[in-house]
């Protein structure tokens, strides 16, 4: 349950502390005096976006902090996930600070604002006026139906399998896309492929062949040079003869010293690298032989290679061949696209057999808890008034969605032979305005929440049906906590605690202030309630009679 909650600067809350008990808590006020304020307070406490319009006084922060009342093992694993030490009080405070920057903390430990969030969800059900709007909306009449269906875990499964069949979806419409775009082009990338297989380009190694094509077409030359030197080396008086004729002069003379004798050992070397060079040289002019035939075969290899360099603009064979990899593994890749085709088919089949196999669990079990919607429903509406009240929750199939294979209509009639039509159409603000609280009756044993608050629900009623939502509050906070802000006396008579907010004019400024009533303060404003500032001796007598009914 919601022990307390202190609001400093805060709108028109200069600093304002409520302390709350269990059962039916009432909050009244004159219009305007800032009874939603509360209601604001709260909502940006359990995470609601903060603007700069919240603060009192522009130059010092605004503080909301509650303590709420816990049940351990409905949170014991909420304080694990989150890693906050257990306590069974806990005390959720944000602070906003004129700069806009926000702080949240749980229990003193920093958490961010989705944490207030999930938590929020579960401390309170928060019903606003503008929630009426909400009741003919597919979303909000679905999750009535699941939560008394108790459709939670069925839904996680349908969800999961949900964005697993659209996410395998998107990945097959991605690769039929490819496919085509590689279609289109795949005749293409096929011949150039060919082109490219059926040349010379990775066959040959070119700078050798370049080379080769070089030395063919200067054979001539190189032949003459060759010979030349030949017969340089080893002709009649060429250097082999003449090193020969030394090594024989230097030799006589080896005798009258050693340095003699080194001269001639290093002309025996000199001569042994002659014969080896000549025989080189005779070798690479026996090689170098002309060759018209070769000389064409290569110049025509090498051609093609240049002729397919400039036409796919690169720079060697190299990355012709990176070129020709590329379009083999595209030509690869298409065939293994069709393969993914088959495989992603195969599996989208399967996965909407079990997303439909679910759905088909959940919507038995929504058509089940509409049956008990319908009957719960009419009996709370006979209890406020409205006996000839007629509510048929209407389920038909769709393709399945986020959130099931369903879509709902509540239909909705107060008199009696008339046909139910859409409620949002149907029905009049007074009777959504009672719809909803039978609704929030009809819910409150089975959202397992703490606290409920009820922002102006006896909207567009008054007198006798006014009381009768009175007694339903009441009822209901034998379930759970229930807070209602409202303008009805007959609804005030009925609540365990009273408070009141009212605004105080000062000098320079309006502040809103907000007391706890005792009974013979609730007598009084109750009394104001039916009749004005100064209530007749009539009024407060019939305040009195309301207090003691």
């Amino acid at each position: 349950m919601l022990k307390n909650i202190r609001v400093q600067n805060f709108a028109l809350i200069d600093q304002a502390e409520l302390l709350f008990d269990e059962g039916f808590t009432v909050i009244t006020g004159e219009t305007g005096s800032g009874k939603s304020i509360l209601l604001g307070a709260i909502g940006l406490l359990l995470g609601q976006r903060a603007d700069s319009k919240i603060f009192r006084n522009n130059e010092l922060k605004c503080v909301i902090e509650a303590q709420f009342i816990l049940n351990e093992k409905a949170w014991k694993s909420f304080f694990k996930e989150n890693d906050l030490d257990w306590e069974e009080v806990l005390t959720i405070r944000r602070e906003i600070l004129p700069t806009g920057k926000s702080r949240s903390f749980m229990n003193d430990t920093p958490v961010n604002v989705s944490v207030l969030k999930e938590a929020g969800a579960r401390l309170i059900d928060i019903h606003s006026q503008h929630e009426q709007s909400l009741i003919g909306r597919r979303n909000f009449q679905l999750e009535i139906l699941d939560a008394i269906a108790k459709n939670e875990e069925a839904l996680a499964l349908f969800s999961q399998q949900y964005k697993y069949w659209q996410d395998t979806q998107k990945s097959l419409n991605e690769k039929i896309k490819q496919q085509a775009e590689w279609n289109a082009t795949a005749d293409f990338i096929r011949f150039q492929w060919e082109e490219l297989e059926a040349s010379p380009v990775g066959k040959i190694n070119t700078k050798e062949t370049e080379q080769q094509v070089e030395t063919l077409e200067n054979a001539e030359e190189i032949q003459t040079v060759l010979q030349s030197a030949i017969h340089l080396l080893d002709g009649t008086e060429g250097i082999a003869t003449r090193l020969h004729s030394l090594l024989q002069q230097l030799q006589k003379i080896g005798r009258y010293g050693s340095e003699y004798a080194s001269l001639a050992d290093r002309i025996k070397a000199l001569m042994i690298e002659a014969k080896d060079i000549t025989s080189d040289v005779e070798g690479l002019a026996d090689q170098a032989q002309s060759n018209p035939q070769l000389l064409a075969e290569l110049q025509e290899k090498m051609g093609e290679i240049y002729r397919l360099q400039q036409k796919h603009r690169v720079q060697d064979g190299d990355e012709l061949l990176a070129l020709k990899d590329t379009w083999q593994s595209q030509l690869e890749g298409l065939g293994n696209v069709e393969d993914e085709i088959v495989q992603l088919e195969k599996e989208i089949q399967e996965t909407e057999k079990q997303l439909l196999k679910t759905g088909a669990l959940i919507s038995q079990r929504r058509k089940e808890a509409g049956t008990v919607l319908e009957t719960e429903l009419a009996h709370w509406l006979q209890q406020l008034s409205m006996e000839h009240a007629k509510i048929q929750v209407a389920l038909t199939s769709c393709p399945p969605k986020a959130d099931g294979c369903d879509d709902v209509q509540i239909l909705f009639t107060a008199n009696k032979g008339m046909t139910p039509q859409a409620i949002q159409q149907a029905a009049s603000g007074g009777e959504i305005s009672r719809v909803m609280l039978a609704l929030k009756a009809v819910m409150a044993s089975r959202q397992n929440l703490p606290a409920m608050i009820l922002d102006e629900i006896d909207q567009g009623v008054s007198g006798d049906v006014g009381l009768k939502m009175g007694q339903l509050l009441q009822k209901c906070a034998s379930q759970m906590q229930v807070i209602a802000i409202s303008h009805l006396p007959q609804v005030a008579s009925k609540a365990n605690h009273h408070f009141k907010v009212y605004k105080e004019h000062g000098d320079e400024r309006t502040l809103t202030k907000v007391i706890s009533l005792d009974h013979p303060q609730r007598i009084q404003e109750i009394a104001e309630m039916l009749s004005g500032k100064t209530p007749t001796a009539a009024a407060i007598a019939n305040a009195q009679e309301l207090l003691k009914a």
